[in-house]
């Protein structure tokens, strides 16, 4: 990556040619918690709109609006709103308009809930580990008391 735009957010990635066509890929990580990378290319300068939106429609968030010149690029999304809250688990679009070519693509943020069950599938695997181990203690215990004196 050769640099980044702090007002944007939006990193110019080097590359060795030029852009041939106009591409928007798929976000990564997809489904994403909490931030995911929107990599996008454009062949020819021009006025740029990438935004996320809810799928009623609703702009959730605009990560670029501006001039960019030909290249590759990659933007950063952290699942924050416009209003800097943190939205809801759940699938979102985000659109590239570059010109007058428009590309849409899904993603799916995690969120919360996601985090919730991830940490309470670890708790339980924890709890089993823990089971196993007062088992085997116990064995170890009924074995020792068991023995003749």
């Amino acid at each position: 990556a050769l640099g980044e735009n702090t007002e944007t957010g939006i990193e110019w990635v080097e590359t060795a040619e030029q852009p041939a066509d106009f591409v928007l890929s798929q976000n990564y990580p997809n489904p994403f918690d909490p931030e995911t990378t929107i990599a996008f290319s454009i062949p020819a300068a021009t006025e740029v709109v990438l935004t996320i939106y809810n799928l009623k429609g609703q702009r959730v968030k605009t990560l670029m609006s501006g001039f960019l010149g030909a290249g590759s690029y990659k933007a950063r999304w952290d699942g924050i709103n416009e209003g800097g809250n943190r939205v809801s688990s759940g699938v979102y679009l985000y659109q590239l308009i570059a010109g007058d070519q428009r590309i849409v693509r899904k993603m799916h943020l995690l969120g919360l809930i996601a985090s919730i069950f991830r940490l309470y599938a670890r708790k339980r695997q924890s709890d089993r580990r823990e089971t196993r181990l007062q088992r085997a203690l116990h064995q170890h215990y009924s074995l020792l008391t068991a023995a003749p004196r």
